[in-house]
């Protein structure tokens, strides 16, 4: 999740309306708004069914929703003024004539290991979904590498919305597990009597080939003389990323399909 105090957003905005691209604008803080402050932050603050918030929380959870709704302002003033009448008591009595948000330098290594739990948690529903697991029923996860794993505050978060009774950092001693890469670290998620083991071989081999055509195709790129010699070093670089990202997903697979 990337706040609109954040540089990075903020920024972007505003280059959008120096350069009247009202659109790009629009789904800028569209996306904020609806990506990161409702799908992902007001997930990771809901406490516990029948508990309160925490009042620091929600002081903070206001104050978020109130920077938000000036980017928002502009593109819907009539309702933004009217949220901001019912949530400021103190300050600008009116949202027009409040300051618009500075930029603040990004704290990087919050937002990768946020960005890297998200994709986590994003793997972990989808092996839900495709497997028919219900979302109610707790599961477990083993890391791989795990002293590799670029998170350090985010597994709490993780845990809740993913709905895991247990995150061990070692590789999962059950045959019967689905897994998933990202970044190059291996995650396992016993699924011992969960799911179809025909279904899962099948989904697994085409998965695999896939993967396989991919990692050919980058090969294929980074063979070619002329694209190595002409692409600066930040798409070679990329490239080289994709096949290692790669070759580790195709190890995964066929791991899982020999366990299975």
């Amino acid at each position: 999740m990337v706040p609109i105090e954040n540089g990075s957003i903020l920024g972007e905005l505003n280059d959008h309306f120096a350069k009247f691209r009202m659109s790009a604008a629009l789904l800028t803080i569209y996306k904020l708004i609806w990506d990161d402050f409702c799908s992902w932050y007001l997930e990771m603050i809901k406490p516990e069914f029948g508990n309160p918030i925490d009042s620091y929380t929600y002081e903070k959870t206001i104050e978020f929703f109130k920077t938000l709704l000036k980017g928002l302002h502009p593109f819907m003033p009539f309702i933004t003024e009217e949220l901001w009448s019912e949530l400021n008591e103190q300050g600008a009595k009116c949202i027009i004539i409040s300051p618009w948000p500075k930029a603040q330098p990004p704290t990087l290594p919050v937002l990768e290991e946020a960005n890297f739990s998200f994709e986590i948690i994003k793997e972990i529903r989808n092996c839900r979904s495709s497997k028919g697991i219900s979302p109610k029923e707790p599961l477990k996860l083993f890391v791989k590498s795990g002293d590799q794993v670029l998170i350090k505050s985010f597994w709490p978060i993780v845990k809740k919305l993913s709905n895991l009774s247990e995150v061990s950092f070692k590789e999962s001693n059950s045959t019967n597990a689905t897994s998933f890469v990202i970044k190059s670290t291996e995650f396992f998620i016993p699924i011992v009597g969960k799911i179809d083991a025909d279904k899962e071989r099948v989904a697994i081999v085409k998965d695999l080939e896939y993967q396989r055509g991919f990692l050919k195709s980058v090969e294929k790129k980074l063979s070619n003389e002329k694209f190595v010699s002409s692409a600066p070093p930040h798409v070679l670089e990329v490239e080289q990323k994709k096949k290692s990202d790669a070759e580790v997903k195709i190890k995964a697979l066929e791991e899982s399909l020999v366990k299975l």
